[in-house]
Parts: structure tokens; C-alpha cells; sequence
């Protein structure tokens, strides 16, 4: 099954578990939802609503995470 999504679009217990983990919280999270800004709740490097520009979100990516970037 798809471990990211629930009833309400965004699993935030999964988010909650990579921000609090010692090791998966140095890597950079990017949501990209359907919802209502005011119905999301997540902390996340980047969040974008749907409908979004696709290279809006590349760039996000690309920013948060340069090639070459090792842990």
C-alpha cells in the first residue's frame, strides 16, 4: 500500500516520525498536496499545493538537495 497517504491526503505521523528520527531528520522533505493551505499542518523544507508547477518543485528538490550531497 502507499504508506504516505490517509483519509486526509498527508500521512503526518510518517513526517512526525522523520523529524523526531536522529538520522532521517538532517534529510530534506518536500509535500506536494492537494489540500487547502489551511488544512495543512506538516513541517516540511517544502510544501507546494496542487495544481503546482512541476519545476517548481525540481527546483525545490535541487535546492534542497545538490547533487553530490552525502550525509
Amino acid at each position: 500500500g502507499n504508506v504516505l497517504l490517509n483519509y486526509c491526503g498527508i500521512r503526518t505521523d510518517f513526517l512526525d516520525y522523520v523529524q523526531k528520527d536522529y538520522e532521517l531528520r538532517v534529510i530534506p522533505t518536500v509535500v506536494v498536496t492537494g489540500m487547502r493551505k489551511e488544512e495543512v499542518d506538516v513541517a516540511a523544507d517544502a510544501i507546494f499545493y496542487k495544481p503546482c508547477d512541476l519545476n517548481d518543485v525540481l527546483e525545490a528538490v535541487r535546492r534542497l538537495a545538490p547533487a553530490g550531497m552525502t550525509g
